[in-house]
């Protein structure tokens, strides 16, 4: 450990913590103000060991996309299938014909997933991106794909005709002093693993942290758009539910409370709070150990974020609620009694509808022939029994932004289980993400489903 100037974070406390949480890390670098506060390598990792970060490429990813965009190179609203002519088999598909730069960088694809198989030595991973079949219209739902990534990675290099890594290197990076040997791994067929692929030191990603929360400035000398960067760290989209320290997705980049972060695979992290002036990087090896990065990420919190004033979660739930970002939307009135008709699917859904109330709401929907109605709250919570099982629930709703409507479940008895509604509704037609958590039953309450009104 080492600490060079006098600091209210509780440093002893974290060494204590990560001692008892055990975790195999590798490196953890902290700066407050520009200063070193921590600095900490576990053997054999030293000072300037090359350490793969993982999805952290991802935000590399989404620099060297904002640069080409602010050179006029590139426009974030164009359709992707514009840069790639050669790769045509979508072309024609309305839902990929309408996929924009923009919508991958906020993992708002017409894609559930990611599109390449990384084990394959014969499929290309960048053109499987343009021949997948597409499971929903871009721009609604968020769904994490690196292969968004990794074909914006392609574009920055058929554009530059350089490697992307060096790209960034000759327009950002050397200056800011990034290590000389880093580099991003490449696939099979030689473009460069945007996603996936980043060697760097945690060094490096220290002043790419400080770079990007200072909006392009680092210790007084601007290195990159401030704008760009204001748009690529504000919230954008709710990726996931009920993660309190996962507050939204902005431009490949996370929001968490008081902040945002890039995030890599195994605990590799850079964790950046603009009112504090604090950067905390981490390296770590932590993918089979169930809850490490919560584990990790409340020590951090409790014994640095916390103590240098950052007291973020404090209001993060209401009454036993999760945090939800949005909360209301001017288009409630709209939704009131909107029917739409669910397109074929194998789980059986046929229709839906909503019906709201003062602070509570109603989901109807016909499911295999049969009516249901699951009553939530949208100021709190409202018992009832869950559609079809005879199991005690308590539901709850809310907007997560002007279009996006969650509704979650929470079951009883013999389920012990949730069942979660996100619904996207468009100007004729609407998306579902319907998920559960009971392994066994409730199997029809998990997938994605297109609707049309009627």
């Amino acid at each position: 450990m080492r600490s060079v100037i006098e600091t209210k974070a509780d440093l002893l406390g974290l060494e204590e913590d990560l001692g008892y949480l055990d975790l195999p890390m590798k490196a953890l670098l902290i700066e407050k103000d520009g200063e070193r506060i921590y600095e900490r390598y576990w053997n054999p990792i030293k000072e300037g060991t090359l350490l793969k970060y993982f999805s952290c490429a991802k935000s590399m990813t989404m620099l060297a996309v904002g640069l080409l965009a602010e050179e006029g190179q590139i426009h974030l609203d164009a359709p992707i299938s514009l840069y790639f002519p050669e790769y045509s088999q979508n072309a024609e598909d309305p839902w990929f014909s309408k996929m924009t730069i923009r919508n991958m960088l906020e993992m708002r694809t017409c894609y559930s997933k990611t599109t390449y198989n990384k084990t394959s030595r014969t499929e290309n991973w960048v053109e499987s991106f343009f021949k997948a079949e597409p499971s929903h219209p871009p721009g609604t739902i968020f769904r994490y794909d690196t292969s968004s990534a990794h074909t914006l990675c392609a574009l920055v290099e058929k554009i530059t005709h350089k490697d992307m890594l060096t790209y960034l290197k000759d327009t950002v990076l050397d200056d800011l002093g990034f290590s000389r040997w880093s580099y991003l791994a490449k696939d099979p067929f030689g473009t460069s693993m945007g996603g996936s692929g980043l060697m760097v030191s945690a060094e490096d990603m220290m002043k790419v942290g400080n770079m990007v929360m200072g909006r392009g400035v680092y210790r007084g000398e601007r290195f990159y758009p401030g704008e760009f960067l204001e748009e690529a760290t504000t919230y954008k989209v709710s990726p996931y539910f009920d993660h309190n320290d996962l507050r939204g997705y902005g431009y490949m980049t996370w929001m968490i409370p008081g902040g945002f972060a890039f995030f890599g695979m195994g605990s590799q992290w850079v964790l950046m709070y603009p009112e504090l002036s604090l950067v905390i990087v981490t390296a770590a090896d932590t993918q089979k150990i169930p809850g490490a990065d919560v584990m990790l990420r409340n020590a951090l919190y409790r014994r640095v974020v916390k103590p240098l004033g950052g007291d973020y979660m404090k209001s993060v739930k209401r009454e036993g609620m999760p945090f939800l970002p949005y909360g209301s939307s001017s288009n409630e009135d709209d939704m009131n009694g909107r029917g739409f008709r669910f397109k074929s699917n194998s789980s059986g859904f046929e229709t839906m509808s909503l019906k709201f109330g003062r602070d509570s709401g109603t989901l109807r929907y016909r499911l295999s022939g049969r009516e249901y109605s699951l009553p939530f709250g949208m100021d709190g919570f409202c018992d009832s029994l869950f559609p079809g099982t005879g199991a005690k629930c308590t539901t709850f709703g809310s907007w997560l932004d002007e279009d996006t409507l969650y509704i979650k479940s929470w079951l009883s008895d013999d389920f012990t289980s949730s069942v979660t509604f996100k619904l996207f509704f468009g100007d004729d037609f609407a998306v579902a993400q319907i998920g559960k958590t009971e392994e066994v039953q409730l199997r029809e309450y998990n997938g994605i489903f297109n609707l049309e009104d009627f």
